[in-house]
């Protein structure tokens, strides 16, 4: 019910004041850092993260921390409806400019997605059905583990398979193709960065490890553009229909894909070690 709640009425009601962000033509295709506006952009940002967590904690109260994560999803992915066509985007302002500005608002709403998922399997309950779908506390304090070798290189890992699988199906600018891409790629990134920390290093991976290979997908999602097409080419590519995948991705597609997908990963993730688990144990009686 909460996740229905905030698809149909708390998402289109909290994000309603990102409806006022204009490009540089007056128009919407805009996000939240490329447009007439940044600086009012941040400001909306913040204030959604801020509504989305207070709503996301609730939802973990009431029912668990997976309808948390949903409803919070939910909230920002009314936000990427809101804000602009990646395509046209490029066409306003196809610059170097634009693909750096791109990378660091992914990274901000990136980094407040990852901490609202964190928060929320700290204070929400686990599902009791399925407890191998869900990483082992602590939450928040796993955030000091990304330092550790086989953690970067799962993180990357997961990066990587988001990045391929967002290219495969954001295959064109629609807005809800575009979260389409972001929700698959995020279910992809967070199975394989648990599955590879969990090979290299032969325990469970830090539960902020899966979000953090989405939030790294976001980030250099737009600096792809820096390679392909090129920055001088970017107009060109957005009039061809050209832009790969990850580039008609916007932030706050990633951000609500990162709260949507990434549970599902790792419960895909963690029903495959457990099943190996199984068999490894039956098989040493």
């Amino acid at each position: 019910m909460l996740p229905v709640l905030a698809l149909f009425l708390v998402g289109p009601v909290i994000t309603l004041p990102l409806a006022g962000l204009r490009g540089i033509d007056a128009g919407h295709d805009v996000s939240l850092l490329v447009g007439s506006s940044p600086a009012l952009g941040v400001i909306l940002g913040l204030a959604l993260l801020a509504a989305t967590t207070v709503y996301g904690l609730l939802s973990a109260r009431f029912v668990d921390a997976r309808t948390g994560t949903l409803s919070a999803g939910f909230v920002l992915a009314w936000g990427a409806w809101r804000t602009g066509n990646m395509e046209w985007l490029f066409r306003l302002e196809p610059s170097a400019g634009t693909l750096i500005r791109l990378s660091v608002e992914a990274g901000m709403v990136g980094v407040g997605a990852m901490l609202i998922a964190l928060l929320i399997a700290s204070s929400g309950r686990p599902r009791s059905e399925t407890p191998h779908a869900d990483l082992p506390g602590p939450h928040l304090g796993s955030l000091r583990q990304l330092v550790q070798p086989q953690v970067l290189a799962g993180v990357a890992a997961g990066a990587l398979a988001g990045l391929v699988i967002a290219h495969l199906v954001a295959f064109n600018p629609l807005r809800g193709q575009a979260l389409v891409a972001s929700v698959f790629a995020s279910i992809a990134a967070g199975a394989v960065a648990r599955l590879v920390i969990r090979a290299a290093a032969n325990r469970e991976a830090p539960s902020a490890s899966p979000y953090a290979a989405v939030l790294l997908a976001g980030m250099a999602g737009p600096l792809i553009g820096f390679i392909k097409p090129g920055a001088a080419h970017l107009e060109d590519a957005a009039l061809q229909g050209t832009l790969l995948g990850p580039l008609l991705v916007q932030p706050l597609d990633w951000a609500a894909g990162m709260l949507i997908g990434t549970p599902i990963g790792l419960a895909w993730a963690g029903a495959a070690v457990h099943k190996a688990h199984d068999v490894e144990s039956a098989s040493s009686r």
